[in-house]
């Protein structure tokens, strides 16, 4: 086990951009849905909250009491314009308009803003109703000569405009605007969660990252290609089949039998954490690519619930002539091998009709007699298995092979679900010897580098 160095392989492991922006790409419908109800309820709530307002405002300008050089000088009317700002924006003025007997019932905001570069300062006062705002503003301009004397004896404030009811305005509420910032900010929160969910989820999403994080050795990764209306599969053998996924699939194969030869291994299992990581598709075309190099190989479909190998290659399978009719003791081994004129050097085993109770017939003699048999005709068996996260049957049949390969699908598997797999495999006493990363959509920049080098070569 490598469970000790977990934490440093996690401190290695560097956020991957692109699997951040397929995993916000893949909930762009949700975010948007939740956006737009979050958007549609706060429109509501805003429409029935928010209670019209009026704004009442005049424009007063800071003057010297008299023509003194010292009082209109730049300086000191730059200060007297900031000192009566001040004053209007007070407290204690605001505590002094609250005195005055004429506003009982009458509450608002009153606000001071000069005009940039001037000397006249805008007061407004903001209230639930025009008579309120009216009220209010008349107080402050009433207020104001008695504070503002104990302040500054040599500057007034004179009013620009009168006073007068055209001076109250209804106050512009945008509710489109709020909402939309409403739904700006729901947009940026729910791709936030996706992006530290798909951070802290610890799927594997590259090789990089498997490489660092899984108890196995990676062999490679296979990308993701599109298959056409009506194709069972993507294989390697087909006429149409980009040149680079050939590339690929060898390179897996090579490194695949260098280490079965290394360790004198006959029989490989291919199976995956859970169903649809294409896992067939994968040991399908390891046994084509085997098989061009003039090996002998058996490619045998023990996934007796959804078998799945007679799709990809679209053949009529008897039903005498599969698996598990051989293991019910109906045909002999030689009945159920069949071959393809037109693909060399492989003993297909299909299986068509799903069975229940697999592991009745897994667990019987027959299955280790089947494989006796079939070491002694080919050098290679591949096996297609149930996946190991759905059923029992993989353990069952990682005890009769040397060797398993774990198919993943990019970002589907937890390293930890990946890992508790590896370890319930190798307890049945057979080796996971490696893994291949499949429908790989972004490759990290290393693997990409290595593609547009191999592109010369194709």
């Amino acid at each position: 086990m490598k469970q000790e160095n977990n934490y440093q392989r996690k401190r290695n492991t560097k956020i991957d951009v692109p699997y951040l922006l397929r995993c916000i790409w893949k909930n762009t419908l949700v975010i948007i849905l939740c956006a737009c109800i979050i958007g549609a309820i706060s429109y509501w709530v805003l429409i029935s909250c928010m209670k019209n307002s009026y704004v009442a405002s005049v424009d007063l300008a800071v003057i010297a009491r008299g023509n003194s050089s010292g009082n209109l000088s730049q300086y000191n009317m730059e200060s007297a314009v900031i000192r009566s700002q001040n004053i209007l924006n007070s407290d204690t003025l605001k505590e002094q308009i609250a005195k005055t007997p004429s506003l009982k019932g009458h509450t608002g905001v009153i606000t001071a803003e000069r005009v940039t570069n001037s000397n006249i300062i805008t007061l407004k006062t903001v209230s639930s109703s025009m008579e309120s705002a009216f009220r209010l503003l008349k107080a402050a301009l009433e207020q104001y000569p008695s504070l503002s004397n104990y302040f500054d004896i040599n500057y007034m404030l004179v009013e620009i405009n009168n006073l007068t009811a055209e001076s109250i305005v209804p106050m512009e509420i945008n509710i489109n605007t709020y909402v939309s910032l409403v739904v700006i900010a729901v947009l940026l929160v729910g791709i936030g969660i996706v992006a530290c969910m798909s951070i802290y989820t610890n799927k594997i999403h590259n090789s990089d990252q498997a490489k660092h994080e899984l108890d196995m050795d990676m062999f490679g990764s296979l990308s993701y290609i599109k298959k056409r209306k009506e194709q069972k599969a993507i294989l390697m053998n087909s006429m149409d089949i980009k040149s680079f996924y050939i590339e690929e699939i060898d390179k897996i194969a090579t490194r695949i039998q260098d280490r079965m030869d290394e360790k004198k291994y006959k029989t490989l299992m291919v199976t995956s954490i859970r169903e649809n990581d294409g896992k067939s598709t994968v040991a399908v075309n390891i046994a084509l690519s085997l098989a061009q190099r003039g090996k002998k190989v058996m490619l045998i479909d023990c996934d007796l619930r959804r078998p799945s190998v007679f799709k990809i290659f679209e053949r009529s399978v008897d039903n005498k002539k599969q698996l598990s009719s051989y293991l019910l003791g109906k045909v002999g081994f030689q009945e159920v091998l069949t071959t393809d004129e037109n693909i060399k050097n492989i003993d297909f085993v299909f299986q068509k009709i799903e069975v229940k109770n697999v592991e009745n017939l897994l667990n019987s003699e027959k299955i280790d007699k089947f494989f006796q048999q079939a070491l002694l005709q080919d050098e290679y068996i591949i096996l297609d298995t149930p996946p190991i996260g759905v059923v029992r049957d993989a353990e069952v049949i990682a005890e009769v092979c040397n060797a398993v390969l774990l198919v993943l699908r990019q970002d589907q598997e937890r390293v930890s679900e990946i890992n508790d797999a590896i370890d319930i495999l190798e307890d049945t006493g057979t080796e996971v010897i490696g893994g291949i990363l499949n429908m790989v959509k972004e490759k990290s920049s290393f693997e990409s580098q290595n593609y547009r080098y191999s592109k010369y070569y194709t």
